[in-house]
């Protein structure tokens, strides 16, 4: 299955409000995005106002490998 990287681009450049509208637009069953860390887990509120479409799942509790910190549950 084809993934999009959009790591060339800074990640705090971009945010769930400006992002969720294209990851709509993708043919996924579910998205898995990067909320599992503190720099982003505000941007989980974005949900509220912009739905997850009925044919998509958000994976949650989903271990981030992109920064080298470790966060304890």
């Amino acid at each position: 299955m084809p993934s999009v990287d959009i790591s060339a681009r800074s990640a705090r450049a971009w945010s769930a409000p400006d992002v969720l509208p294209v990851c709509y637009q993708v043919k996924a069953g579910a998205l898995c995005l990067p909320f599992a860390n503190l720099r982003h887990s505000h941007e989980v509120d974005a949900f509220r106002t912009q739905k997850l479409p009925d044919r998509m799942t958000l994976v949650c509790g989903v271990v981030e490998t992109t920064h080298n910190y470790v966060e304890h549950p």
